[in-house]
């Protein structure tokens, strides 16, 4: 299944992002700790070749901590190899602001030394990332209060959004920016999954599906405490049909209507009903920063 999703505004978004990317000492990208591979948009990551990056796993709070731990240390290890000016932070939503905020401030700091106290011109960052993933809420983490509008759906940042930290440190907010082709069907189905991409765009049963295969392999007593299920389906079809029948999600004739349940899995996935997944593994061994594809 291929999931595409690639809005007009999105050409105003990437001219914006690459006239501003040259003014900031700093780039940040946020991606989703829950999917930290499919949540890296190649555009972004040309577009910024040549900058400082300091790569902010948000959500921390709904994704598995050892996983977490172990793509921070992938980014690192990685950059680490190639000689590339790249450090990760893992931030949650639900983390205190002084802590979040000293793990990005000083992680940006690191990054560019010349802009230290005695500097006279302030550091300057740049927020980046694909939509949804988390960007207005970490700036409004990390100023304290609501200054960035969020919502929890693709598409609310439309123009570059300007805070100025206590430390003087300048954080520009850009629209989030999706890249026009996803090869690889699983980056889709991530994607979807994790609300990157908006339902009214996507068939939810096949996204549904995915994300219960993977529970199935990796997370099958999760799934089945969460639903309330005698034992572990066999299949993710199966899955979906338990889930239904133990949701209502009944038609006529007492059939599954499984655009009904497929719906409950998503929404038990997206607020963590189902505890702390991952959906991306890191590779074992170090390897050049990370493109969203297989």
């Amino acid at each position: 299944m291929s999931i595409q999703w690639y809005p007009g505004h999105m050409v105003k978004a990437r001219k914006l992002i690459a006239e501003a990317i040259p003014g900031n000492d700093v780039l940040v990208e946020v991606v989703d700790s829950r999917i930290p591979r499919a949540s890296r948009n190649p555009e972004l990551i040309e577009l910024g070749r040549n900058k400082p990056l300091l790569i902010v796993l948000s959500k921390s709070d709904l994704s598995d901590p050892e996983l977490t731990a172990a793509w921070v240390h992938h980014f690192e290890q990685s950059a680490a190899r190639r000689g590339a000016r790249v450090q990760a932070v893992a931030v949650s939503s639900t983390q205190q602001r002084k802590e979040a905020r000293k793990l990005v401030s000083e992680g940006c700091r690191r990054l560019a030394p010349v802009r230290g106290p005695s500097s006279v011109k302030p550091l300057r960052a740049l927020i980046l990332g694909i939509p949804n993933v988390g960007k207005s809420t970490l700036t409004n983490l990390l100023q304290g209060r609501q200054v960035a509008k969020t919502e929890d759906r693709p598409g609310v940042t439309r123009g570059e959004q300007k805070v100025v930290l206590d430390d003087g440190t300048v954080l520009s907010d850009v629209p989030g920016l999706m890249w026009p082709r996803i090869e690889a069907p699983s980056v889709g189905l991530s994607l979807a999954l994790c609300g990157a991409i908006p339902d009214t765009a996507i068939d939810t049963e096949p996204v549904a599906l995915f994300a219960l295969e993977i529970l199935l392999k990796r997370y099958p007593r999760r799934l089945q405490e969460a639903f309330k299920l005698a034992s572990p389906p066999a299949s993710p079809d199966e899955a979906l049909d338990a889930v239904g029948r133990k949701r209502g999600c009944l038609k006529s004739g007492g059939v599954v209507d499984r655009h009904k349940a497929s719906g409950h899995v998503l929404t038990a996935f997206r607020s963590g009903t189902l505890g702390r997944i991952t959906l991306d593994v890191p590779p074992t061994e170090p390897e050049p920063l990370l493109l969203p594809e297989e």
